[in-house]
């Protein structure tokens, strides 16, 4: 969950929705996660 975070707040495109920080923050969580679990 991300705090005043709406739906599609990775949707860049909606100003209305989009919340950088938070978006910043679920994208680097995204990488790091399939980082460490798609290790070969």
């Amino acid at each position: 969950m991300y705090e005043d975070a709406k739906h599609a707040f990775l949707n860049d495109t909606n100003a209305e929705r989009y919340n950088k920080e938070a978006a910043e923050l679920a994208w680097q969580r995204t990488i790091s996660f399939f980082k460490e679990k798609l290790k070969k």
